[in-house]
């Protein structure tokens, strides 16, 4: 009986264990181009496994986020941009259809049909402007929330102007959503985003620890009862 039920913890301990793809889908926004300038339009991309769909949402000041307009302008240098309602209406040329803190805060929120344990952002500097931005991790839609509802935001400030810029993402704990943006501590910060690189991945919960640890005492009654025996 006692064998039965080590062989149970050691196999349950076995299938939680936290479970990581190596190889990440990277999608690059510079390639293709598209300026629908349609509020509230998707740009979704897949590798039949992990599915990246990216909106675009801007907010003013304090105010709630409401959807904007995402576009992919190809080329090099570029990358995704936003456009808000009111631009998309009259016009909405560079550097303005940039994701910029000039008159509100541009995000793109990046949402993935799996948990992801990293998430590598690079962007690219458009004007002679800074690229310092903000990201949230695991907020998903943020349709009429503010910024402070938001939660805690992580702030990648840059360290050379006018550069491209590479930006890691880790110990999301499986994460299924990322909202990066300009930064919401200060302004004239114009960038388009060129690529997203993400690994999928999950954490196992401390619980999951526990029964681990369980499977391998178990491993080790068991050599214990071989050499007695």
């Amino acid at each position: 009986m006692r064998t039965i039920v080590v062989g149970i913890c050691l196999s349950t301990g076995l299938a939680l264990a936290p479970s990581v793809h190596g190889t990440p889908l990277l999608v690059s926004y510079t390639t293709t181009g598209s300026t629908s300038n349609t509020v509230g339009n998707s740009i979704v991309e897949s590798n039949g496994t992990e599915t990246v769909t990216a909106t675009a949402w801007d907010a003013v000041g304090t105010g709630a986020f409401t959807a904007a307009a995402l576009d992919d302008y190809a080329g090099a240098n570029y990358g995704l941009g936003v456009c808000t309602g009111a631009q998309v209406t009259s016009t909405c040329n560079a550097p303005y259809h940039e994701v910029n803190d000039s008159g509100q805060f541009d995000f793109v929120l990046f949402s993935f049909s799996q948990p992801a344990s990293s998430v590598t952002i690079v962007i690219n500097p458009v004007c002679d402007c800074s690229t310092n931005a903000t990201y949230y991790v695991g907020t998903g839609s943020p349709s009429g929330e503010t910024l402070l509802q938001l939660g805690t935001a992580t702030n990648s400030n840059q360290t050379t102007g006018d550069t491209q810029r590479t930006i890691t993402l880790s110990g999301l704990g499986g994460a299924t959503s990322i909202l990066f943006g300009a930064s919401t501590s200060g302004d004239d910060n114009f960038f388009k985003i060129a690529s997203v690189s993400v690994t999928e991945g999950t954490v196992p919960e401390p619980a999951t620890f526990g029964v681990v640890g369980m499977a391998l005492i178990g491993l080790g009654l068991i050599g214990r009862r071989r050499k007695s025996g």
